[in-house]
């Protein structure tokens, strides 16, 4: 071992590593040393979320499922009666598109594709494709959706709401006492919360979507924010959560994207 000495401070770099010529001239890890290692930990983070999402995904959809077996909410129909109900509700946007039709397709996008062009004849700017549309529905609800949920519910809310900001507070009125927001009760009690708000912003959906799929998708998306926010506690952190929502969001649309 090689000891140097550096701005009152005792750096301890095995040999080997100082010979490195990856190394800086004052015998430190350079930039590029501490950039790779971020982006490693940073994959591993998000590696780790879509893994989990294999759990919460189903768990969420059984808690849903037995919610309305039990009557606690209402059944959904099965995807023939959702898709035609979700297609007649476009008509309150000034969109009649034939949801029989599209329900019935061998290919429900390709359909809704060629319907959706015919109502736009004379905006080709409007005019899609499958493809165009299969890559919307990634880019949107598989990517940009969870990120900014995510980094609205877990980031801000759950991180920045419910405890920098109380620790904060306090710290300056009792120190030493902030500690305590980081109990597991504490972290339990914030993880509710935000999963609650997560759950209740769904309710916008009401009126876009049938009524019977977004009651199913509050309470699965309560126990999905359960799990969101205890990867966010974790050591996965936010990039956990990110990955785990978006990994659920390409689940529960492949059969869209790959049924044709």
């Amino acid at each position: 071992m090689i000891v140097r000495q550096r701005e009152q401070s005792e750096i301890i770099i095995p040999e080997c590593v100082l010979r490195s010529p990856q190394l800086s001239q004052d015998k430190t890890p350079g930039l590029c040393h501490r950039m790779a290692y971020g982006v490693v930990n940073c994959v591993k983070n998000l590696g780790l979320g879509v893994a989990t999402a294999a759990a919460i995904a189903p768990i969420a959809t059984g808690v849903s499922f037995l919610a309305q077996k039990t009557g606690f909410i209402e059944e959904m129909g099965d995807n023939h009666s959702l898709i035609k109900e979700g297609i007649a509700n476009l008509a309150k946007l000034g969109i009649y598109l034939d949801g029989e039709a599209i329900a019935n397709a061998t290919c429900p996008v390709e359909e809704y594709v060629k319907q959706w062009n015919f109502a736009f004849p004379y905006n080709p700017e409007f005019h899609e494709t499958v493809f165009s549309t299969k890559a919307s529905l990634v880019a949107g609800v598989g990517v940009a959706y969870p990120l900014f949920e995510e980094v609205v519910f877990r980031g801000l809310i759950q991180d920045v709401l419910l405890k920098r900001i109380p620790k904060y507070i306090v710290s300056k009125v009792a120190p030493g006492k902030e500690t305590a927001l980081d109990s597991n009760i504490a972290k339990v009690a914030r993880i509710t919360l935000t999963a609650a708000a997560f759950s209740a912003c769904h309710l916008v959906n009401f009126g876009i979507m049938p009524d019977s799929y977004v009651r199913a998708q509050l309470i699965a998306s309560f126990v999905m924010g359960i799990g969101f926010g205890a990867l966010k506690e974790s050591k996965a952190g936010l990039l956990g959560a990110i990955g785990a929502h978006m990994a659920n969001n390409v689940m529960a649309i492949s059969p869209q994207l790959w049924s044709c």
